[in-house]
């Protein structure tokens, strides 16, 4: 991985990696192979080295997976994290903005 990062560095408008971590249960929404990759010890190691740049961490994930990201993210207090409302969520699953927010906030303890 560093060495991806490294090529990535070169470029002076990189200022963070975005990563899509969405796992459904219907395959056409899913991004990852199984549901608990925010936990995978190879997602850990690679998104810690980021802090090693300065970049943030763009985490774009379902609802249900939201505990797991923000688990993530508290593991990691070197890196910057961003999350990114799914309007997959919203536009194809019926799940409304509020619920996102709702879920990152109560489920998660994020504000």
């Amino acid at each position: 991985m560093r060495p991806q990062l490294d090529r990535l560095k070169a470029l002076s408008l990189v200022r963070g990696v975005r990563m899509q971590l969405h796992w459904h249960e219907k395959p056409v929404y899913t991004f990852w192979p199984n549901p608990i990759v925010c936990v995978d010890p190879m997602v850990r190691r690679n998104v810690a080295r980021l802090a090693d740049y300065g970049w943030t961490f763009d985490l774009q994930v379902f609802t249900p997976q939201m505990p797991d990201a923000a688990h993530l993210a508290r593991g990691l207090s070197k890196v910057t994290f961003i999350s990114q409302a799914c309007r997959a969520c919203r536009r194809r699953l019926g799940r409304p903005a509020s619920r996102l927010a709702a879920g990152m906030a109560c489920r998660c303890g994020w504000s």
